[in-house]
């Protein structure tokens, strides 16, 4: 199963830019499905820690949880260097305000 993984979900190395979906109940009927982000670090356990324009993501993503952007679109000198919830990012790049409200 591992093997199978590895295959499947090829490792990611730092300044590649990667798609995070947002969950539904994180963004609003009209807003993105998805942000755009650039992996930072790369832990000895796997895990990815990804900024965007908005800021860092507070979370650790596995490699499942992310998609690789075959271009480039965000680099790490555009990411700010202040920690952000996934919600906010979303938020934050929203063009109609933040979920929930009319």
């Amino acid at each position: 199963m591992k093997l199978r993984s590895e295959n499947q979900f090829p490792p990611l190395t730092v300044e590649t830019t990667v798609k995070i979906p947002v969950p539904c109940v994180d963004r609003g009927k009209v807003d993105a499905n998805n942000l755009l982000g650039v992996i930072l670090i790369v832990t000895d356990d796997g895990f990815y820690k990804i900024g965007t324009k908005n800021g860092i993501l507070s979370s650790l993503y596995a490699r499942n949880q992310i998609f690789q952007c075959k271009e480039q679109f965000i680099s790490s000198n555009d990411v700010p260097n202040i920690e952000i919830p996934l919600r906010t990012a979303s938020t934050q790049n929203s063009l109609t305000g933040r979920q929930g409200q009319n």
